[in-house]
């Protein structure tokens, strides 16, 4: 047998950096999906898991060491700070969401301020290690001015972004969540808006 195989570690170095892409691709669209719920400042909630995963660094040097298969220390201390900084928010914000009971959650009347549109890419993959932009599509969003004052843009649907315009009333579950942030629970969204509003862009 064949010790320290040249080709069996580049193999293993693909396979973990593989795994580390589409983890953080995981991590980033569910932190996504949960700010886009939680009402908090997206910028303060970034700042907060960086700073985490910057203390937290150090410590875990030689975990990362072994998963990355490198000794180069500023290599696994990016790493860590790349991966837990999305890791921590994804913990902390599901936490603060799926641990608040219902009973926290009442109807909460908000009034549309914007309707609006953003183009958005697909990833493609072209070889082990080789990620491109792949076709383009659009995603939906309103915001709404919360009864605190405070703006929030959420996700809405083709149907929903054809039919609001400003001015319109959506009703919303907010509560507060387990770990103290508001959250919105996302269980469909009642638009009360008179038909004859109804328009196509």
């Amino acid at each position: 047998m064949t010790k320290n195989n040249p080709s069996s570690k580049r193999f293993g170095s693909t396979a973990r950096i593989v795994t580390l892409i589409i983890l953080l691709m995981i991590l980033s669209g569910t932190d996504l999906f949960l700010l886009g719920v939680t009402i908090v400042s997206k910028p303060l909630a970034i700042i907060i898991a960086l700073a985490f995963a910057i203390i937290s660094g150090i410590p875990a040097l030689p975990l990362w060491s072994r998963i990355t298969g490198s000794d180069k220390r500023w290599l696994c201390y990016l790493t860590h700070v790349v991966v837990t900084a999305p890791l921590a928010m994804c913990i902390f914000l599901s936490i603060n969401l799926f641990a608040t009971p219902d009973s926290r959650f009442t109807d909460t009347k908000t009034v549309v301020t914007r309707i609006y549109s953003e183009t958005r890419h697909t990833t493609r993959r072209v070889s082990r290690r080789t990620y491109v932009q792949g076709d383009p599509y659009k995603v939906y969003f309103a915001e709404v001015c919360l009864p605190s004052g405070r703006l929030k843009s959420i996700s809405i649907n083709n149907r929903q972004f054809r039919r609001l315009h400003k001015g319109d009333t959506i009703t919303l579950k907010i509560g507060r969540g387990a770990l103290g942030l508001p959250v919105i629970r996302r269980r469909g969204v009642t638009v009360n808006i008179p038909e004859s509003h109804y328009r196509v862009r």
